[in-house]
Parts: C-alpha cells; sequence; structure tokens
C-alpha cells in the first residue's frame, strides 16, 4: 500500500513497480569517519528487498513454508557519490526486473536528504531449495509474481565480464589473511550472510584505507559457507588481499578447504 511520509513523497509500494522506504542511519550503521558503512548499505538492501517481496506474497516465510525456498545473492555491484552519517535521514528505493530468468536483477536507488541520488545498485539473484541446497527455476514456484518495471530504468548496470581480482603486476601489495566465521556471521538461512563477507572485506584492508571513500564495490558470491558443514570442520578462511595505492583499488578474495572459492571482491576508493 502506498502512503506519505514527511517528505511528501510516496513511500511503500508504488505504481511504477518501486519500493520506498527512508532510513535513518544509527550509531552502528556509520564507522570511524561517521560515513555509512558498506556493510550496513548491504543489510539494508537486503531488508527492503525482503519487505518488497513480503509484500507481493512471496517473502521469506512464506516462501520457506510453502517450497523450502529462498532468495539468495549471487552478486552485486554498488557505486557510492557520498556516505551520509548518525541521525542522517536516506531514501532507498529497489525494483526488480521483469524478467524472471535462472538468474534475475535487482535494482537499488539512494536518495539523500536534498533530493540527490548518492548510490546506486545493481544485483543478481537466484531461487534456492534449502533442503537440496541447489538453484530451482522461478518459474517453479507460482506464487512469485512481480510487478511492471518495465517504465524504470536501470540507475546502474551490471560491470562486463566477471569480477577480477587484481594481480602483482598491477603495482599492488598482495598479502594473505585468515578469517575464522563467528557466530554472528551466521543468518536463518544458515549459511554466512552477503553482508558479513562486506564486513570481511573491509576489516581485511589495510588501516591506511580507513580514510578512503569506497566508491565502487563489485562482489561475486560462489560458494556459500553453510552452518552444517563449518561445524563438522570448523576452519579458517583464506583472504587474498591486494592493494593498488597508486591505482585506488583493492580486491578480496575468499578461499575455504581445497581451494574452493567462496567470494571475489573488487573495489576503487578516492580520498576523502
Amino acid at each position: 500500500m502506498q502512503t506519505m511520509n514527511l517528505y511528501n513523497e510516496p513511500i511503500g509500494q508504488l505504481e511504477d513497480g518501486r519500493y520506498a522506504k527512508y532510513v535513518q542511519l544509527q550509531a552502528r550503521d556509520v564507522d570511524l569517519n561517521d560515513r555509512w558503512k558498506m556493510a550496513s548499505v548491504f543489510e539494508t538492501f537486503q531488508e527492503i528487498a525482503g519487505e518488497q517481496c513480503g509484500g507481493l506474497g512471496f517473502g521469506w516465510n512464506r516462501l520457506m513454508e510453502e517450497y523450502g525456498y529462498c532468495f539468495v545473492i549471487v552478486r552485486m555491484y554498488v557505486e557510492m557519490d557520498a556516505y551520509p552519517g548518525a541521525n542522517e535521514t536516506v531514501r532507498v528505493e529497489t525494483w526488480p526486473e521483469n524478467k524472471l530468468r535462472l538468474i534475475f536483477t535487482r535494482y537499488f536507488r539512494i536518495i539523500d536528504q536534498t533530493g540527490r541520488v548518492i548510490g546506486r545498485a545493481v544485483s543478481n539473484w537466484v531461487l534456492f531449495d534449502m533442503n537440496s541446497r541447489s538453484v530451482v527455476k522461478p518459474q517453479s514456484c507460482p506464487i512469485i509474481q512481480t510487478p511492471d518495471t518495465d517504465s524504470l530504468e536501470p540507475p546502474v548496470l551490471m560491470p562486463r565480464g566477471k569480477t577480477e581480482a587484481l594481480s602483482e603486476s598491477e603495482d599492488c601489495t598482495v598479502v594473505q589473511k585468515a578469517r575464522v566465521p563467528g557466530y554472528s556471521d551466521f543468518d536463518y538461512n544458515r549459511h554466512v550472510n552477503n553482508a558479513r563477507y562486506v564486513e570481511w572485506v573491509q576489516d581485511a584492508l589495510p588501516a591506511s584505507c580507513y580514510g578512503h571513500f569506497t566508491q565502487t564495490l563489485d562482489i561475486h558470491y560462489e560458494h556459500e559457507i553453510e552452518w552444517a558443514a563449518f561445524e563438522q570442520n570448523p576452519v579458517a578462511v583464506s583472504l587474498q588481499v591486494a592493494v593498488s595505492e597508486s591505482k585506488q583499488k583493492f580486491s578480496v578474495v575468499a578461499s575455504g578447504a581445497e581451494d574452493r572459492k567462496h567470494f571475489t571482491c573488487a573495489g576503487t576508493w578516492r580520498s576523502i
């Protein structure tokens, strides 16, 4: 249902297929520079996407109860022009692409208090069978009915090709780090949450990057870290961290047992 807010802009499910809400940032959402953390941006995207799906009749609870399915993100690309601070309010919008393929697309847009678009994102998702731990076609789930979004222009396009890590030939420093998944990393799908991986990326970067402003982030999720498997074999995840100060780029590749890759993340920054 569409309602009005104090900015006199409609929120909720809109006629053109967008879903919109206002989010006031809290202290937990920002970093030491009082700027919205990228991991929190991802959490907000995840929450608003879930809210739209729930309002359209195919939210997490119904999908799980009736089919044992859930939505799983495959890749996300984000561009940020600015990062608001604690107690600031942003408007976040999302909408799915009309076409329901095996891998389908969802867009996001972030608007600040002045009405300026400060963030754009595109994401790829699949429908996942939690019992077989395999991808299923969305057409196998008749309750999934997306709104007509043909009138909307994509705010940003997914980069062509794969998410590529930096190599030592690109004037960068490469180091190996390790991360052991913990209690707070796992979500109700019983695997490490996508936003936690972004937190791992930020934590793995050297302190010299903390004063930088992440402009773009491209993360490709490959193999999940499932709780049941981790409980039986709680090994550390290897993180290959590459940073090019001259090109203002970074990448993090996470690999587990037998070099099974969990994600590849690449990004760019500029100085604050």
